[in-house]
Parts: structure tokens; sequence; C-alpha cells
């Protein structure tokens, strides 16, 4: 009896519904599903992701994966694996756009290259994007 009812709760469990975790082998992998800010940090990795997470609301609200890169790590609130093709694709992505913080849209165009992150920047400039108003009138 102890085992059926232990059986029953994993399969009511939330976690047992939960989406597998994906791996992320190419931020192509996220077109159509999310805005991406990649940014590009020596020794401020702790502080951008204390500003994120503090406005991880906002963030969720417009559908933003963020990226925090460095010569050897990458912090994310990407809920998968990152490969390390990825993470390279992320580095260069930044290198290749001479920039610091890079804002993508859904569709994968640059719609921002900013020296610093300034998310209320971002975010407003989110909120003037066609497909972001489209999302915001179909609520």
């Amino acid at each position: 009896m102890t085992r059926q009812v232990l059986v029953l709760l994993m399969l009511l469990s939330p976690l047992s519904w939960a989406e597998p975790m994906q791996n992320l082998e190419s931020l192509s992998d996220l077109k159509w599903k999310n805005r991406l800010i990649l940014i590009e940090a020596d020794q401020q990795i702790q502080h951008y992701q204390d500003e994120l997470d503090r406005l991880d609301a906002d963030i969720v609200d417009r559908d933003i994966a963020w990226f925090i890169v460095n010569d050897k790590d990458v912090i994310s609130n990407f809920n998968g694996k990152l490969s390390d093709s990825a993470a390279d694709e992320i580095r260069q992505t930044l290198q290749s756009h001479s920039s610091a913080v890079l804002l993508i849209g859904k569709d994968g165009g640059i719609k921002a290259t900013e020296t610093q992150l300034i998310l209320d920047e971002l975010f407003g400039e989110i909120d003037r994007i066609p497909m972001r108003q489209q999302e915001l009138q179909s609520r």
C-alpha cells in the first residue's frame, strides 16, 4: 500500500510533468522562442546576475534568455545545458559586434548594441518591437 501511494505521489508531482532539460547547441535553437541578451563581463559577472535576477519578472514577461560570459564561464537563466559550441557562439557574436551587451530579437536580428547593461533601456527597446506590441495586445 505504501508503495502505491509513493508511486501515485511521484506521478502527481510537478517535477514529473516538467519539460525535460534541453541542450542548447546554438543560439538559433532559441529563435522564435526567446529574445536574447548577451553580456560580456570581465569582473562584473555577479553584479550583472544580481541585476538580472532582481528584474526576473520583467525578463520572464518579455521571454528573455540572458547569457553572461567571460573568458571561462557562461552564466544564464536558460533552463538546460549549454554546449561548448553555443558558449563559443555567444562569445563570437559579442566580439563580432564589438559590444559588451547585445539584444537579439526572437527573429534572430540584432535589435540593440550597448556598451553597458541598462535593463530599462533594453526593456524599452523590446517594448517598441512590433512583435512585442502584438504580444501585449493579445493578452
